[in-house]
């Protein structure tokens, strides 16, 4: 069995970029199982 594993960020400044990249990686692997992570860091402000 294959897994494969992604970690996406959320800076929406590369998105559009990440998300086009992500899409062609999904395509040329060939997982039996995808999972996903979004990391929802937050910097506080002073």
């Amino acid at each position: 069995m294959i897994i494969a594993t992604y970690n996406i960020w959320n800076d929406e400044r590369t998105l559009s970029g990440r998300l086009a990249a992500l899409c062609e990686e999904i395509g040329s692997v060939y997982a039996d199982v995808i999972a996903f992570t979004y990391s929802l860091d937050v910097i506080p402000t002073m």
